[in-house]
C-alpha cells in the first residue's frame, strides 16, 4: 500500500518513508525555516553588503528576544556568502565575517576575535595595539565588507569607560574601513549602542518581536506542517492549536521549533502519526522546554526582579518617607528603597518575599491589586488609602491603561519620563526628590513647569527608565552613577503649542471639561475620543499606499519635529511605546487640527501653506495626503465635533472645486 504524501513538500516525502527511529533523527538535526522577518532580516543584511564604500557607512542593529532566531539569521547570510580561496594568488577573500562579542568589551579581546572571524592565527602576547594594525591589514588583504558582531549587548558588562573605549574601537575600524556593521544583540542591545551617539545616528534598528496569533505564525506553522515527517496531515493552524502553542512558548521562535518537534516525536512513538491538540500537554511541554514555567509565571512581573536579591526582611521598615501627592507609586518605592539604603530592584523583591508571590515583586503604577496595596501600606507603615491614591487610576480617573507609556509585551510596567529642571529645583528648594504622575502620560512630551523635553534615557549611558534616588539627596542613573539632576542637554526650543495640548491632555484624563474655545462646548469624553482618533489618524499606515513607510505623521508635522526615520519603517511599536521625538511630532499634529486657523501664529511657521486656505487648515492638507481607504478615516471623522465637522466638509468642497477647475 503506497502512502499518500502530499501534504509533505517534495523533498521531504521521502523522510516520512524512513524507520521511526531515522525519522525521529532527522527532526533532532537543525535545518533552516523560511519565514517572512527572517527573510526580511536577510534582505537588510544583503542591501549592506551590496552598499559601495562611503564616508559614514550604513549599519543594522538586529534585536530580538533570546531564541527568536537572530543567530540564526546570521549564520544563514553566512552561509550563503562563505568565504573564496584563489588558488592562482593563494589568498582568501573573506566578504563577510562573523564574530561573537568577547566575554568583556577589551580592546584586543575584541580585535582578537575578529583575527578568529577572519580565519587568522592569534599570536600570544601582542599589544593591543599590534592586534588592532594586524587585524586592518589582514580586513584589507581579506577583502572584508561585512562585519556581523553577535550578542552586541554583552558589553554591558564591562565599566562605562570599557564601553566608551569599545565604542570608539568598532567605530574606529568601521571608518578605517569604510565597513558596514551589523550588530545582534536582545533588546538591551539599544542602550548599549546609545551610549555612544555618532555610532547610534548610523544604525538603522530590524526587530524580531514575539509570534503573535496571526496570519504570519499561520504560515510558520504551515511551514513546519509540510516538512515533519508525518505519514498523516497535521492542521496545526486550528485556533486551538496556535493558542495552545503560544501559551506553551511565549511566542519565543526556538521555543515553538522544540514543541513542534517534541510534537512530531510523540505522534510518531505512539503511532498516531499526526499532530492534534490532545499531543500539546503540560508534559510535553516540560520536556521539551528549558525553564518555560518560570517564563510563563514572570511573564506579568514588570521588572522581573529574582526573589534572592534579599535574604531576611522585617515586618516593618525602618525608615518610610511619606508619599507625595502627584508622584507615581514607583516614584515612591524608589524614595523607600533610598531611605532604606537598597536598590531599587531589592525593593521589589522585598516586597514579594513579603507577599511570598511573585507577581507582587514589582511596583503597580496602574491598577495596583488591593492585596499588593495592604501590603506595602503595612509595609511603610501608611494606610492603605494613601498608597491607593497614587495609583494612576486615582491620578486620571478618566484614563484607561493605553493612555500611558508601556510596552504591551510587558503591560504592567508603566515608563515615565523626567525632567532634569524639576530634579534640579526639588533640590535647591530641599523638597523631595520624585517622579510626577504626568511624566508617564504618552501625549505628555514635555515638563508642563519648564517646557523641555521629558527623556527615558540616561544621557551618559542610554539606560532606559533610569532614575534612582539617594540619600543624602541626589538622583542618579542606577547604571553609570551620572546626576540626572546637572544632566547636559542641548539647547531645546521652547514649544508652548505642545505645553498647551499637554495641559489639556492631562486635565482631560481628570475628567475636566475641555474649555469651549478649544473645538466649541464638547464632553471631556467626546474629546479624548478625538484625540484617540487623531492618533490613529497621524500613525496607521492603512491611509498610506503599500510600501510607503511614511504616516500621515510624517507629511503633516512641521520639520523640527520630524524625527529621522519615517514613522511607520518600524510599525511594531505603538505610539504609547515610541521615543519622545516620534511621539512630540505626532502631538504637534494634533496641535494642528485643534488650533486650525492659528496654527502659524502658535507655531511661528512663515510657509507657503498658510497664505491661503487658512480658515481650513490642516484638513485640505489631510485630504491631499490620504491615498488609500478614505473612507475609513471619513468614517471616525463623523463623530467628531460639528465645527471640525464643518471645516472638513468646507475642505473637501474645496478640493472638489479645484478638481473641477483642473
Amino acid at each position: 500500500m503506497t502512502l499518500a504524501l502530499d501534504h509533505l513538500q517534495p523533498p521531504f516525502r521521502s523522510h516520512a518513508l524512513q524507520s521511526a527511529t531515522e525519522r525521529i533523527t532527522w527532526i533532532q538535526q537543525d535545518r533552516w525555516i523560511h519565514y517572512t522577518r527572517a527573510e526580511e532580516g536577510l534582505q537588510r543584511i544583503g542591501e549592506l553588503l551590496a552598499c559601495p564604500p562611503r564616508n559614514r557607512m550604513p549599519c543594522l542593529l538586529l534585536t530580538g528576544a533570546p531564541g527568536m532566531g537572530k543567530t540564526h539569521i546570521v549564520q544563514k547570510f553566512v552561509r550563503d556568502h562563505p568565504r573564496e580561496f584563489d588558488t592562482v594568488t593563494g589568498t582568501t577573500r573573506t566578504r563577510v565575517a562573523s564574530m561573537q562579542m568577547p566575554p568583556e568589551p577589551l580592546e584586543k579581546d575584541f580585535y582578537d576575535e575578529l583575527l578568529i572571524a577572519l580565519g587568522a592565527v592569534v599570536s600570544a602576547g601582542t599589544s593591543a595595539v599590534g592586534v588592532r594594525s594586524r587585524a586592518r591589514t589582514l580586513a584589507r588583504q581579506f577583502g572584508l565588507r561585512l562585519l556581523i558582531i553577535d550578542e552586541i549587548h554583552a558589553m554591558l558588562a564591562g565599566t562605562f569607560r570599557q564601553q566608551r573605549i569599545f565604542l570608539n574601537s568598532i567605530r574606529f575600524l568601521a571608518n578605517d574601513l569604510h565597513l558596514p556593521l551589523v550588530c545582534v544583540g536582545t533588546h538591551e542591545a539599544h542602550q548599549a549602542l546609545l551610549t555612544d551617539q555618532q555610532l547610534a545616528d548610523r544604525f538603522a534598528a530590524f526587530e524580531l518581536p514575539q509570534w503573535r496569533d496571526d496570519n504570519a505564525f499561520s504560515q510558520l506553522l504551515k511551514t513546519f506542517a509540510s516538512i515533519l515527517p508525518l505519514q498523516r496531515e497535521s492542521d496545526l493552524c486550528t485556533p486551538k492549536i496556535r493558542q495552545r502553542i503560544l501559551s506553551l512558548t511565549d511566542g519565543v521562535t526556538v521555543r515553538i521549533c522544540r514543541v513542534l518537534e517534541a510534537a512530531a516525536m510523540a505522534a510518531i512513538g505512539n503511532g498516531t502519526e499526526q499532530i492534534t491538540n490532545n499531543i500539546f500537554s503540560d508534559e510535553l511541554g516540560a520536556r521539551s522546554l528549558v525553564s518555560i514555567s518560570e517564563r510563563r509565571s514572570s511573564r506579568h512581573r514588570m521588572n522581573k526582579v529574582p526573589l534572592h536579591l534579599v535574604d531576611w526582611i522585617p515586618d516593618e521598615l525602618p525608615c518610610a518617607p511619606r508619599p507625595i501627592n502627584g508622584e507615581l507609586l514607583s516614584s515612591w518605592a524608589r524614595r523607600l528603597a533610598a531611605a532604606n539604603e537598597l536598590t531599587f530592584d531589592q525593593m521589589c523583591a522585598a516586597i514579594g518575599q513579603r507577599s511570598q508571590h511573585m507577581r507582587h515583586a514589582g511596583i503597580f503604577d496602574y491598577d495596583a491589586p488591593p492585596a499588593w496595596r495592604h501590603l506595602v501600606a503595612a509595609f511603610a507603615r501608611v494606610p492603605e488609602r494613601w498608597v491607593w491614591v497614587l495609583d494612576l487610576r486615582q491620578h486620571f480617573p478618566a484614563a484607561g491603561r493605553e493612555w500611558f507609556l508601556h510596552d504591551p509585551r510587558w503591560p504592567d510596567a508603566i515608563h515615565c519620563g523626567f525632567c532634569s529642571d524639576c530634579f534640579a529645583e526639588q533640590l535647591r528648594t530641599q523638597k523631595p526628590l520624585h517622579l510626577k504622575a504626568a511624566w508617564a502620560v504618552a501625549c505628555v512630551t514635555r515638563c508642563l513647569q519648564h517646557d523641555l523635553p521629558l527623556f527615558r534615557f540616561c544621557p551618559a549611558c542610554g539606560q532606559q527608565d533610569p532614575v534612582i534616588f539617594r540619600y543624602p539627596p541626589a538622583v542618579q542613573c542606577y547604571r553609570c552613577q551620572y546626576h540626572l539632576a546637572t544632566a547636559s542637554k542641548p539647547a531645546q526650543k521652547r514649544e508652548p503649542a505642545i505645553g498647551e495640548i499637554a495641559r489639556l491632555v492631562v486635565a482631560l484624563l481628570s475628567g475636566q471639561r475641555p474649555e469651549p474655545s478649544w473645538i466649541g462646548p464638547v464632553t471631556a469624553a467626546d474629546f479624548r475620543a478625538l484625540l484617540q482618533d487623531l492618533v490613529w489618524l497621524c500613525t496607521t499606515p492603512e491611509l498610506r499606499e503599500v510600501g510607503d513607510a511614511r504616516a500621515l505623521v510624517d507629511v503633516l508635522a512641521f520639520l523640527r519635529f520630524q524625527s529621522q526615520d519615517p514613522y511607520n519603517r518600524y510599525p511594531e511599536p505603538p505610539f504609547v511605546a515610541r521615543p519622545w521625538k516620534q511621539r512630540e511630532a505626532v502631538v504637534s499634529v494634533i496641535a494642528q487640527v485643534l488650533l486650525g486657523p492659528r496654527t502659524a501664529e502658535v507655531f511661528q511657521i512663515q510657509e507657503g501653506r498658510f497664505l491661503q486656505d487658512l480658515q481650513l487648515y490642516p484638513f485640505v492638507e489631510i485630504l491631499r495626503a490620504v491615498n488609500r481607504n478614505p473612507a475609513r478615516w471619513i468614517a471616525r471623522a463623523s463623530r467628531w465635533p460639528i465645527s471640525l465637522q464643518n471645516r472638513l466638509q468646507q475642505a473637501q468642497d474645496r478640493l472638489e472645486n479645484v478638481n473641477a477647475r483642473r
